[in-house]
């Protein structure tokens, strides 16, 4: 009787071990069976919950194995720069996504029954998404240095018939109402006074209520077509032709042409940046990761 009793609690214990077994050690931690055949049995939640860490909704035990051994690279590095996420912390970050989506502690909990996932797991999920971000802003993002020509090229990828330069000019006007300056022939005639009032500061007096202005600087990409045409065929130190808008004859003098950016580049710039920064963030973690496990004692039981 005795023997058969042990017998029967020696198989229940090989038969224990059988159910589970160390699949990859990384430092300290050791990987699992159950634990992984428990992250890809709700894997989909947790890709919901937090598509940084887990960016994949299907995932082979390798995959998941890898994933873990990350995760606990990306914790020792920020532990060691001082970023150590607190139960505090992670529980501040649930509360404030409750009351975003409006719920209660007991209609999260339900949801996450839902899911396949319990409190404990979704905790550990959300501190690894919070550390995940950190890694990404603190780490990552630094190391990704995008050129002005890279964004260029991107842009006008997006924008084929737009440009990322366009001129600008340093511009001062003179115009004239066209009760006096009445068509274009007389405009020529306005045109050669102003011209010698810049030189002698004496105009005729039927041009005496001219008015000017300094306009200062002034993209084409911010001009109609028609005055943008006038401008580009006038040099640097030069006066434009008679140009007629608003009931007036104006008169423009560039006192400076040069090229700038255009206003579409400039709005769109910081945008094109963060687009390249993201497209390179998995290629430039791929490229830390390796370098970091020669840090690590990892070792596999597959």
């Amino acid at each position: 009787m005795k023997c058969a009793l042990i017998a029967l609690l020696f198989s229940f214990s090989v038969s224990a071990k059988l159910l589970d077994k160390i699949l990859a050690v990384v430092d300290d931690r050791t990987i699992m069976l159950s634990e992984v055949n428990r992250v890809k049995s709700n894997i989909f939640a947790r890709q919901t919950i937090a598509p940084q860490v887990y960016s994949k909704s299907s995932m082979s035990s390798k995959e998941v194995i890898e994933s873990l051994i990350k995760q606990h690279i990306v914790r020792s590095r920020l532990n060691e720069m001082g970023y150590i996420i607190t139960d505090d912390r992670t529980e501040a970050q649930i509360t404030s996504t409750e009351k975003r989506l409006g719920l209660s502690r007991k209609s999260l909990l339900s949801f996450l029954s839902s899911k396949n996932l319990t409190f404990e797991e979704y905790f550990e999920i959300t501190r690894s998404a919070i550390e995940q971000n950190i890694f990404v802003s603190r780490i990552i993002k630094p190391l990704i240095n995008v050129t002005d020509q890279e964004i260029r090229n991107e842009y006008l990828k997006k924008n084929k018939n737009d440009k990322t330069l366009v001129l600008k000019y340093d511009l001062v006007q003179f115009y004239i109402n066209k009760s006096i300056v009445k068509n274009d022939k007389e405009a020529k005639k306005f045109r050669n006074e102003v011209l010698k009032y810049q030189k002698t500061g004496i105009i005729s007096d039927k041009y005496k209520s001219f008015e000017t202005d300094v306009l200062g600087e002034i993209k084409e990409d911010g001009l109609v077509g028609s005055l943008r045409k006038v401008l580009k065929q006038t040099q640097e130190g030069s006066f434009s032709q008679p140009y007629m808008m608003n009931n007036a004859y104006y008169i423009f003098f560039v006192k400076k042409r040069d090229f700038a950016e255009s206003q579409n580049f400039v709005e769109k710039k910081q945008r094109i940046a963060q687009e390249l920064i993201i497209k390179n963030i998995d290629n430039v973690s791929n490229t830390w990761f390796e370098r970091q496990r020669n840090k690590h004692y990892i070792k596999y039981f597959l």
